[in-house]
C-alpha cells in the first residue's frame, strides 16, 4: 500500500514538472523550458526574437530627450540619430525598445 501511493506521488511530481515552465540556463526557448511547447525542450537551445518567451530590453528615458512622433503608423522616437520603438509614456518619461537584435 505504502508503495503504491510513493508511486502515485512520484508521478504526479513528475507530471507538474512536465506541465509547468521553468527557468533554465541558456536551454529551451530563451532561457524556458517547456517540455509542451515544440522547440522548447532542455535539449533545444532556441534564443532570439523568433521563440518563444523573448523579452526585449526596455529603456526609461526622459521625456525632454524623447520627441514622440508618429512614424509608419507607430509611435517612434529619435533619438542620437536612431529610431526607436515607444512602449509607454508616463510621468515625465518615455519607455522605448532598446534593440531587437
Amino acid at each position: 500500500m505504502k508503495a503504491k501511493s510513493l508511486r502515485a506521488a512520484a508521478a504526479c511530481a513528475l507530471a507538474v514538472a512536465i506541465a509547468f515552465p521553468s527557468a533554465a540556463n541558456a536551454l529551451g526557448c530563451n532561457g524556458v523550458i517547456n517540455p509542451l511547447l515544440a522547440g522548447c525542450t532542455r535539449s533545444d537551445n532556441n534564443d532570439g526574437p523568433q521563440f518563444p518567451y523573448f523579452k526585449v530590453n526596455r529603456i526609461s528615458v526622459p521625456s525632454n530627450l524623447a520627441k514622440i512622433e508618429v512614424k509608419e503608423g507607430a509611435l517612434m522616437t529619435q533619438i542620437k540619430g536612431r529610431w526607436y520603438p515607444v512602449l509607454s509614456a508616463a510621468n515625465g518619461s518615455v519607455t522605448i525598445v532598446e534593440s531587437v537584435n
